[in-house]
């Protein structure tokens, strides 16, 4: 008689466990806060925009997307702490990345050195090194503090000029702050009389 009491303890131990454990039963809501969400990319309209009233820095509790270090170094561009002179050097400082990492995007314009440096030159590149929702980013480029898109020229094996239109948002006038920039005579450097 002890077989059919032992049977029937153990029907209702797996009729109470099909009950606590069915499939279909709702896990319970998590009552942590989800993250912000990231700032919304930047447009081409967004260009000509000063570029210190957009960035958006990080959020307690949120990680950066790119090595902390990278990440420090881009949040100080167009920072309204600090001047264009350092400004063009960060630029430069992550175009020296893009070598040291091996990407020939030196060479090309805006655009491709852009590309390279937020990981999208190309479907299925890994990794970047710059942040791709930065403010300084409108339409596919990399912008001065005033909103117009840096310039870049190569002078020659490994020399990069980074040039900012400067508060006129003009390239070639008096007011441009250049890094780098091309020797007298060659490129937009004037010759000296």
């Amino acid at each position: 008689m002890r077989r059919p009491n032992f049977l029937l303890v153990l029907l209702a131990l797996a009729i109470a466990a099909s009950i606590v454990f069915w499939p279909s039963r709702l896990p319970e809501p998590n009552k942590t806060t989800a993250p912000p969400a990231p700032p919304p990319a930047a447009q081409v309209s967004d260009l000509g925009k000063p570029a210190d009233l957009f960035y958006t820095a990080l959020q307690p509790g949120q990680k950066p997307e790119i090595d902390a270090a990278n990440h420090h170094k881009a949040s100080q561009l167009n920072s309204p702490g600090q001047s264009i002179q350092e400004d063009l050097q960060i630029v430069a400082e992550f175009v020296d990345l893009i070598h040291k990492a091996g990407l020939n995007a030196s060479f090309g314009d805006n655009a491709d050195i852009t590309a390279a440096l937020t990981g999208t030159q190309y479907a299925g590149q890994k990794g970047h090194l710059f942040p791709r929702q930065h403010n300084a980013l409108r339409g596919g480029q990399l912008v001065d503090r005033w909103g117009t898109p840096f310039w870049f020229h190569a002078n020659g094996p490994g020399q990069l000029e980074i040039r900012s239109a400067g508060p006129d948002k003009q390239l070639f006038t008096p007011d441009d702050i250049s890094h780098n920039p091309s020797p007298p005579g060659l490129g937009v450097t004037p010759a000296q009389p």
